[in-house]
């Protein structure tokens, strides 16, 4: 009657994304309205594992504050490389492309 839900596996290079994303919502620095976008994007990733859409969501919820500069600094970063990620694959196709892609992005620790 009820089918199991199927859980999303995510890449390496999503899980080090969502990594960023955790760690950004437990820091003392960034807003409420930030930590606010942070949680549904993470909610969003761990539901649907659509990578490319969570990312597009996040450019479009920061680039408001991110023209005013008024993001704490910690969120500044963040959309800096998620900036830069995007731009890098915006020749891309393939969300397992942009994914794996990723990975040296997120793994040095640049949101800091």
């Amino acid at each position: 009657m009820f089918s199991e839900k199927k859980k999303v596996e995510l890449t390496e290079g999503e899980k080090l994304f969502l990594d960023s994303i955790y760690d950004l919502i437990l820091n003392p620095e960034i807003t409420e309205e930030e930590r606010g976008v942070l949680i549904s994007a993470k909610t969003d990733l761990e539901k649907t594992g659509f990578l490319p859409r969570v990312m597009n969501q996040l450019m479009l919820a920061f680039r408001g504050n991110a023209i005013n500069r008024t993001l704490t600094k910690p969120v500044s970063n963040f959309y800096v490389n998620l900036y830069n990620t995007t731009s890098l694959m915006e020749n891309i196709s393939g969300a397992a492309t942009l994914s794996a892609a990723m990975i040296p992005i997120w793994s040095v620790g640049g949101n800091n």
